[in-house]
């Protein structure tokens, strides 16, 4: 069976008689009938008077028998977005297929972002990630991409045009959005939507692979040893190598100190 209870059909041809269903008609199919030739009954928003109940299934007026080559699905080729609480979700009616996004809870709501992202999500497009550089100006669109990029390009060795470390200024202006300028000279300087100086390449937060340049091992992992190549079965072995002349002044048994011990 092509179309199921629930679906919204149009009716797309009359085969039987001028009074048969309209077409261009909308309604909800509520019964199938596999043995019929006439197998779904379909309750049309609009009432005719040639309509009927489907054996008191819907108001009188508002149902009518149809075979399958007469419908096709209302919604065909159809996606509706919409919110749901701080996500937005991107629905296509013809498959029931959904794209979410979900608002970081420290971010404002901004319904046309997650729109974008809902979209993209529910297509399963993959943008190709360019790779962190300088003369780059990358558009932070809300507060946790700022933060978050301020934290990588401190590990990187960035600070701002005035000196200070990334993390540790705000702009005083910011709002909802931030462009941060690299240069080549290692320096950071943000400007908004409407800044665009020569020689840099323009990209969104989100389009660029930072792969190569954040910690892949943080405070809490769990990790294994897998070469030993640079390790010291015992303490006196790294003396010996790096500081020897400091070995005179450790002992057996004692704690490490400058004291005449031998």
């Amino acid at each position: 069976m092509k179309f199921k209870i629930g679906d919204k059909v149009k009716v797309v041809s009359s085969e039987h008689a001028a009074k048969d269903a309209k077409a261009g008609d909308v309604g909800v199919i509520i019964a199938v009938n596999p043995a019929s030739f006439l197998p779904y009954g379909v309750k049309f928003e609009v009432a005719r008077p040639w309509y009927h109940s489907l054996g008191n299934r819907c108001e009188n007026n508002h149902g009518y028998w149809c075979t399958e080559s007469m419908l096709e699905l209302a919604h065909k080729d159809s996606i509706i977005i919409y919110r749901d609480g701080r996500k937005v979700i991107a629905e296509d009616k013809n498959t029931g297929k959904k794209g979410v996004a979900k608002c970081n809870p420290s971010d404002e709501f901004n319904f046309y972002t997650g729109a974008k992202l809902a979209l993209e999500r529910l297509a399963g497009e993959k943008k190709e990630k360019i790779k962190l550089g300088t003369n780059m100006a990358i558009w932070c669109e809300n507060k946790s991409q700022f933060d978050e990029l301020m934290k990588i390009l401190e590990t990187m060795g960035y600070k701002w045009v005035f000196g200070d470390l990334p993390t540790k200024y705000y702009s005083p202006s910011y709002t909802n959005g931030t462009r941060i300028f690299l240069t080549s000279e290692n320096t950071i300087f943000y400007g908004f939507a409407s800044d665009k100086p020569d020689g840099f390449t323009y990209v969104d937060f989100s389009d660029v692979d930072f792969s190569e340049c954040t910690q892949k091992i943080k405070v809490g992992d769990m990790v294994e040893i897998v070469d030993t190549g640079k390790m010291y079965s015992t303490y006196y072995e790294w003396v010996k190598e790096h500081v020897p002349y400091l070995a005179v002044y450790y002992a057996y048994g004692d704690s490490a100190g400058y004291h005449d011990k031998i």
